[in-house]
């Protein structure tokens, strides 16, 4: 990835593994199915990976990496086929979770209401 990406922000490869670690620390909860820890995973990698990913050069390094992401992981989890990794979010859906875009994961707020 490093060879085929530039980065905005020059990173080291220990701050993306750290951003995953404490991305997972924040979405687990010790109760996971097997099904919901993969999309967990993927989700808090996506971003600890690519998330520092931005146009360059007249080259979008985010799409890059997203359709690096998709092709490498379609096998084991279902991505929606709306923009790239990064215009999606985790959706609850009972004991389910899956990937959906985030107008759908996203509640409206109102800052009148009280």
């Amino acid at each position: 990835m490093r060879k085929s990406c530039k980065f905005v922000v020059p990173t080291v490869p220990l701050a993306s593994v750290s951003a995953l670690c404490k991305g997972l620390e924040s979405l687990l909860n010790g109760t996971e199915e097997i099904r919901n820890l993969k999309c967990k995973f993927n989700f808090a990698a996506i971003w600890a990976f690519g998330g520092q990913l931005m146009m360059k050069d007249g080259i979008e390094y985010r799409k890059n990496f997203s359709d690096f992401w998709v092709t490498e992981f379609k096998k084991y989890v279902k991505f929606p086929r709306v923009g790239t990794v990064f215009d999606i979010n985790m959706v609850e859906d009972g004991d389910n979770i899956t990937f959906g875009e985030w107008d759908v994961a996203t509640i409206e707020f109102n800052s009148t209401t009280q």
